[in-house]
């Protein structure tokens, strides 16, 4: 991927720059968004070149979707684009032998405009995470979902994250949806963060992280949406910082995830803080290479946006 000559690189911006480089995975197929495929990749490669392009990660797409990406791409990278390679998330059903080979005759044929660097899998039994070990390709990250709110019929958040511990992958948490039935408690995700923290399982979040501080937006962008309290990209990974450091229990965390005052955070002297916990950049970085991944989100417009009225950016 070719960067952003807007950009003020990454390491010149402080911790800031170190909590939220690459850390939008672009979901523009998805709901609430669900734009068509020429629209949300013509998106993505427009971001390429915005000044907050620092902040973009990969483009999501699930593996049925993955030529057709591939052949929009084509009519997409062309003059100055010829060289940019995008990388990409990409969403698969399960983890079995028919699928790996179809991943991997996809990234074949696509390599000249993609770099396919990690895998979603849609939620699987702890035994069938176990059972995948030996598909697992090793220079892929591969994120299993797991369970933030759990159901009677499935395996529960701590069996997954055993699960997925063992066979050295790292895990997806749900932190929103389209209905508010769809999003979990402060206190359901914070167990979520300080299982992942002590079983050392690496993660990313999706879904209804559009806004930077908890607070009260539309689900969708249907103007007789439900309306909602979400949680903030901010505040899970501001927790999920003090959480990989050892600084913040279970029950901070799930303090910090339900903050919805911005004055409660400070950018100041070089540090993050949330009341009078902080950490440096030093820390960010850490916890962004070995802890949490990325969240996915349908726009990438709207972080940015909000970033820049609480002049974060």
């Amino acid at each position: 991927m070719t960067s952003s000559p807007f950009s003020t690189p990454v390491t010149d911006r402080g911790t800031v720059g170190a909590l939220l480089a690459s850390v939008v995975d672009y979901a523009g197929l998805f709901p609430p968004a669900g734009l068509g495929m020429a629209e949300a990749a013509d998106r993505f490669v427009r971001y390429q070149m915005d000044p907050a392009s620092w902040m973009l990660g990969s483009f999501v797409v699930p593996l049925s979707r993955l030529n057709e990406f591939g052949d929009v791409l084509d009519d997409l990278l062309v003059g100055e684009r010829t060289q940019m390679r995008l990388p990409v998330s990409v969403i698969l059903p399960s983890v079995n032998a028919h699928v790996t080979e179809e991943l991997h005759i996809l990234r074949e044929r696509h390599r000249r405009q993609v770099v396919v660097g990690s895998l979603e899998v849609h939620p699987m039994k702890a035994a069938a995470i176990r059972a995948s070990r030996p598909l697992i390709s090793g220079d892929l990250d591969v994120f299993f979902e797991a369970p933030v709110i759990e159901h009677a019929e499935g395996d529960g958040l701590r069996e997954i994250l055993e699960a997925i511990a063992e066979v050295g992958a790292k895990t997806k948490l749900r932190t929103g949806g389209v209905e508010p039935s769809m999003i979990p408690s402060a206190e359901q995700v914070a167990s979520a963060i300080e299982g992942c923290a002590r079983l050392g399982v690496p993660f990313k979040a999706t879904a209804g992280l559009h806004h930077p501080i908890r607070s009260e937006h539309p689900l969708t962008y249907q103007a007789d949406s439900p309306r909602a309290t979400m949680h903030g990209f901010l505040n899970v990974l501001v927790a999920s910082t003090l959480a990989f450091g050892g600084m913040a229990s279970e029950t901070e965390i799930a303090q910090i995830l339900g903050e919805s005052d911005p004055r409660a955070f400070s950018f100041a002297d070089g540090d993050i803080a949330w009341q009078d916990r902080s950490f440096g950049q030093e820390q960010a970085a850490r916890c962004r290479r070995s802890f949490f991944h990325s969240f996915g989100s349908c726009s990438f417009e709207e972080p940015v946006h909000d970033l820049r009225e609480l002049e974060i950016l």
